[in-house]
């Protein structure tokens, strides 16, 4: 592409454009100061050469965008200026756009392109974001989530019949309904389970206070007890029980993953502590809620017996009062 140009300089000139050419990696603008550094750092090369590759590399900038189709300026900014990114503490400076369809995409100086990834240009600013509380902290009324904390942690089908064992769990809190899956369910679980298509994702709530069943079972109650079932020999799955798998089979079993979410309730005096049945009610209609995992009538039956403990304990309140 440099053929028209390099014509017109002599044979020192040309190896001068040459050793500028080879100093860049690709040729895209972002290795543009890069490469100016490199000539200016070089020691063993004179002044005047220094200046003549200098010249020679705002040249080749200037070819990235009247003959590469790169962009010099987007968005309102322009390659050179010092910004603010979103995600970042201190100033950056625009040394790339990409475009690419509607979006614009902006490269920052010294970014690794194996590394750092470009950032979308609406994440980048002029003058740093006000500092403050969020605007929609006010707009929410609900709070069920102030006082908890959630961790998910990963875990395996060992290391859950291990805690079962020690009596870690609690299957059946008021608010659960009972065991509904078919025997042709359990089956089509622990089958898929054993050929990786199948999850178990539960959510506990740990009550400290319990010495036996301190992780309430939230969600997941049917995959659970399932497996548990099936370690019992109380079901067969493709002509074999529990008892019947080889070593291989009890590998693949007991190291299935199971990524569950714990949820503790922290009271503001007293710290750790059990959380009120009221708020377990409630995340329990939320994490239902949004599924099929529960059936509508169960959902309707916990809702009206929530409601109605609230009303009586409102009417005790009200009766109590001077």
């Amino acid at each position: 592409m440099f053929e028209e140009y390099t014509k017109g300089l002599n044979k020192t000139e040309n190896k001068q454009f040459q050793r500028v050419l080879e100093l860049y990696p690709e040729l895209r603008p972002r290795y543009y100061n890069q490469v100016k550094a490199k000539i200016v750092g070089d020691k063993k090369t004179s002044p005047k050469t220094q200046e003549k590759m200098l010249e020679f590399n705002d040249y080749i900038f200037e070819s990235f965008f009247t003959s590469l189709g790169f962009v010099k300026e987007a968005g309102g900014f322009t390659i050179g200026d010092e910004v603010f990114a979103d995600d970042e503490d201190e100033t950056k400076i625009i040394s790339e756009f990409i475009v690419r369809g509607k979006d614009v995409f902006v490269v920052f100086e010294g970014d690794r392109s194996v590394i750092d990834s470009p950032k979308m240009i609406q994440l980048v600013h002029h003058s740093k974001r006000k500092e403050g509380e969020s605007s929609f902290l006010s707009l929410n009324n609900d709070t069920l989530f102030d006082n908890l904390t959630v961790t998910h942690i990963t875990s395996s089908l060992e290391s859950f019949l291990d805690m079962y064992a020690e009596g870690e769990y609690d299957f059946d809190p008021e608010y659960q309904r009972g065991l509904v899956w078919t025997k042709e369910q359990k089956q089509a679980f622990i089958k898929a389970l054993m050929i990786g298509k199948a999850e178990i994702q539960p959510v506990f709530i740990r009550n400290p206070k319990k010495r036996e069943g301190g992780l309430e079972v939230l969600d997941g109650k049917q995959r659970l007890t399932t497996i548990l079932e099936y370690v019992r020999g109380e079901f067969e799955v493709e002509g074999f029980y529990y008892k019947d798998l080889n070593n291989s089979d009890i590998q693949i079993f007991n190291y299935t993953p199971m990524v569950y979410t714990e949820i503790k309730y922290y009271d503001n005096k007293v710290g750790l502590t059990t959380m009120p049945t009221e708020q377990k009610i409630e995340l329990f209609l939320q994490v239902n809620g949004y599924g099929q995992h529960v059936s509508d009538e169960h959902l309707e039956k916990i809702r009206k017996e929530y409601t109605y403990e609230n009303q009586l304990t409102r009417s005790k309140n009200s009766f109590n009062e001077p």
